[in-house]
């Protein structure tokens, strides 16, 4: 049986935001519909998740000496390290977890922004 989500009366000529019920004069059950456009919504994604990811890379964990492994040494998770640097592996992997985890956090922050900023 489908979940119905009971609604009051909402005219079809009412202008509604991103997460519009689709719904006669009468009291019927709800269809959920996007409203927003979807390139607009996965470019706001894209931006918000180089955001992100620009951020996540700045704000990256330090070594004990408190230097930052640079962009090549994290993008490559630490396999180019030889030698005593290869203790910095971990670190590395850390490096580029977080860095991962800033692109997916904007991305999912710029759809919700996409999709709020339609219900206007």
């Amino acid at each position: 049986m489908p979940f119905i989500i009971p609604v009051g009366t909402i005219s079809s000529s009412e202008r509604c935001g991103p997460l519009c019920f689709k719904t006669p004069d009468a009291v019927l059950p709800a269809q959920l519909t996007m409203r927003s456009d979807p390139v607009k919504a996965l470019g706001q994604a894209t931006a918000f998740a180089l955001v992100g990811g620009i951020t996540a890379f700045l704000l990256r964990p330090t070594d004990i000496f408190g230097h930052q492994l640079p962009l090549s040494v994290v993008l490559t998770r630490g396999t180019e390290l030889h030698g005593l640097n290869r203790l910095l592996i971990p670190l590395a992997h850390r490096s580029f977890n977080e860095v991962v985890a800033g692109l997916l956090l904007g991305a999912i922050l710029g759809f919700l922004v996409s999709a709020l900023s339609g219900r206007r």
